[in-house]
């Protein structure tokens, strides 16, 4: 009975120490289940509390103001710079391609009527100073009638009154005829709101005569301040529509119509040459430029015997195409 009972004990003993090592080994493989499980799990949502790497990695950058984008942006017109056309201090008459006349021209009575006379395309000059004999000063007009005749409208230097001064001995001799300029186009620089025709004083179109040119006693044209080209055809009883000329510098009788320089042009470095017909309401067109260096009130321009001459700056040059090409 004795060893009956021993061996009855020993065998509960076993019994529980099996169970017990039983649940550590499935407490452990359930453990090792669970962290295999932990570590195979997709990653979740990151907390409010985690920086996100990539902003905190990136490089800093200044903090920029946002700008308004909604409210939309004016257009800002493009004004071109308005060039006033002075009277020109130089005139210029032609006869034909070799000779001409020109001179210059200031306030009454301290300029004098100095002229010079070219019979070789400009080569040579021979100067003359017809005020000796004529008391003239202030050119307004020059116009060479032929190689021996040439006429000009100037003040008389004792009381700035219009007068015409001839030499019909291609400047050798002259004399004043006064009575004589009722008769010519001329604007007095006195009063340029006037324009002096041959049935006497006219209103300008505008405000301010910089330039006239006559092709008749009926026929002119005349550049304003403000550079608008206008034209008559009774003697300035009326004027044709303006043509806006920004930049126009001097106009002269040409061919059947007339022909303006003007400066500052999109198409040409120097002096645009424009041409236009004698009806008040004909266009101008280009006809050519001439490259050259000079101040507004020094450039003249004068047609004669199928050559124009312009004489800008330093430059005196010549085209027997209207402008196209030059000499």
């Amino acid at each position: 009975m004795t060893a009956f009972k021993t061996l009855k004990r020993s065998s509960h003993n076993t019994a529980v120490r099996r169970r017990w090592m039983l649940a550590a080994l499935a407490a452990f493989i359930i453990g090792d289940i669970a962290l295999v499980a932990l570590a195979l799990a997709p990653p979740g949502a990151p907390s409010a509390d985690i920086v996100d790497n990539t902003h905190a990695t990136a490089p800093a950058t200044p903090a920029v103001a946002a700008v308004e984008t909604s409210a939309p942006v004016a257009p800002v017109d493009v004004v071109p710079v308005a060039i006033e056309t002075t009277p020109p201090a130089r005139i210029l008459s032609v006869l034909d391609a070799t000779t001409a006349w020109r001179g210059t021209t200031g306030p009454c009575p301290t300029t004098t009527a100095e002229v010079e006379r070219t019979t070789d395309s400009g080569g040579s000059w021979a100067s003359f100073n017809a005020s000796i004999e004529t008391d003239a000063s202030s050119i307004l007009t020059m116009t060479v009638v032929d190689q021996t005749e040439t006429s000009l409208v100037t003040l008389d230097a004792s009381d700035c009154a219009p007068q015409v001064v001839d030499t019909y001995v291609a400047g050798e001799e002259w004399a004043n005829y006064p009575e004589r300029a009722s008769g010519r186009w001329f604007v007095n620089p006195s009063n340029r709101a006037l324009v002096h025709t041959p049935n006497g004083d006219v209103a300008a179109p505008c405000a301010s005569v910089a330039v006239l040119a006559a092709r008749s006693s009926t026929a002119a044209a005349l550049l304003c301040a403000d550079g608008t080209f206008l034209r008559t055809t009774d003697a300035g009883a009326s004027w044709g529509a303006g043509i806006a000329l920004n930049g126009a510098v001097n106009l002269t009788s040409a061919g059947d119509g007339y022909l303006v320089v003007a400066q500052s042009q999109a198409s040409c470095d120097g002096l645009q040459v424009l041409v236009t017909g004698e009806p008040t309401e004909v266009p101008l067109s280009i006809a050519g430029c001439r490259e050259a260096a000079f101040n507004p009130g020094d450039v003249a321009v004068s047609s004669g015997g199928g050559t124009l001459w312009l004489w800008a700056g330093a430059a005196l040059s010549r085209s027997n195409d209207g402008g196209a090409t030059w000499l």
